[in-house]
């Protein structure tokens, strides 16, 4: 019966959890050894305890420290990794939202712009530079090239927006002719 429970009791803990025999002051001494981390070391265990070197050494090898903390380093890791994960999940998702609300804010400053023919609220390189910069982001949040590079006469194309051709056209034309200092003359869309 009792080999019963210790088999039971070895595959209920984890390595780095008290085992079975070990005393409190050994498991004790052992979680200041596992939560030096990577740098961790008998020696430096044992000056912190105020605990002879010797004494130590023997402790760690009778309940397998080094083998314990090891497990305990890669069980921390994968947690982290699923963190590190969520994390970056949670960012991207944040990132798409920034980037698809700038294209609607754009979006809407085109419209103003094309209904009321007036361009002192929002200019037109502003409106150009929100979905320009809007496209960006999303695209980088959902994993989509970002840019367009030139290198040696090869054209490397690393971010493909998506915006309606007319739209387009419009912003164009009016930051044309915003930089040529020539009057806006916006047509209203008639659709």
């Amino acid at each position: 019966m009792e080999a019963e429970k210790k088999k039971i009791w070895e595959e209920m803990a984890f390595p780095w959890d008290r085992q079975i025999g070990e005393p409190i002051g050994a498991y004790r001494l052992f979680c200041g050894y596992r939560d030096l981390g990577r740098t961790r070391s008998i020696a430096k265990i044992a000056e912190l305890q105020s605990k002879r070197p010797e004494t130590v050494h023997a402790t760690a090898g009778k309940y397998q420290w080094r083998k314990r903390a090891d497990a305990y380093d890669v069980y921390m890791d994968k947690i982290m990794r699923v963190r590190l994960e969520e994390e970056i999940v949670h960012a991207r998702i944040r990132q798409q939202v920034l980037g698809a609300n700038m294209q609607e804010l754009a979006q809407a400053g085109v419209t103003k712009i094309m209904e009321s023919g007036e361009v002192n609220d929002l200019r037109p390189l502003d409106v150009a530079r929100l979905a320009d910069v809007g496209s960006k982001i999303e695209n980088l949040a959902v994993g989509r090239p970002s840019e367009i590079v030139q290198e040696d006469g090869r054209c490397e194309i690393k971010h493909n927006v998506e915006m309606d051709p007319e739209l387009a056209a419009e912003i164009g034309r009016v930051i044309a002719m915003k930089k040529s200092g020539s009057d806006l003359k916006i047509q209203p869309d008639k659709t």
